[in-house]
């Protein structure tokens, strides 16, 4: 991992650790954080320490919310394939996070009409979330609004953002 990230030793450690424990992973599951983490820098446009800004930023709410350290990084590989990196990925992940917990009833304060632009959509809950253990699937979700952007078409694409951004906020909506 070290090696392949261009990152001396003891940050890589500090990436590791900082990963597991974020995710609550045991030790025994190192060589897994380590595959993950050095796949997705290896196939996207993300450095490894770009990749380590972005799950710090995200991790605490999306952990929260059952995502695991592989959606994580294919999210932020994602993002980071359309010039999306570090910091800005992880935050725009937080608050995505946030606000799919909030608009699809996770949190008591949702937002209806919000839920019911998206819904239209073809953006569910059941589309977002799994139906079983009620964890959120950000590969998913990520996926289910691109596919409505497109589905809206580019004529009505600043209304999409407007609503986007007034769901998500400014910086994550441009994240997404």
């Amino acid at each position: 991992l070290a090696t392949a990230g261009g990152v001396n030793l003891a940050k890589t450690n500090t990436i590791m650790a900082n990963a597991m424990r974020g995710f609550s992973l045991e030790a025994d599951q190192a060589h897994q954080v380590s595959n993950v983490l050095t796949a997705t820098f290896t196939t996207t446009n993300t450095t490894l320490e770009g990749l380590a800004q972005t799950i710090k930023n995200a991790v605490g709410v999306l952990s929260t919310l059952g995502v695991q350290i592989e959606e994580v990084a294919a999210a932020a590989g994602v993002l980071g394939d359309v010039g999306i990196n570090a910091s800005v990925a992880g935050t725009g992940l937080k608050n995505f996070g946030i606000k799919l917990a909030k608009t699809f009833g996770i949190s008591k304060d949702a937002t209806a009409s919000a839920r019911e632009y998206f819904e239209a959509l073809g953006v569910t809950k059941e589309k977002l979330f799994d139906a079983e253990t009620g964890t959120l699937n950000m590969v998913e979700a990520v996926t289910a609004l691109h596919e409505a952007q497109e589905k809206v078409g580019k004529a009505k694409s600043p209304e999409f953002l407007a609503n986007l951004a007034k769901l998500f906020g400014a910086r994550a909506a441009v994240s997404i």
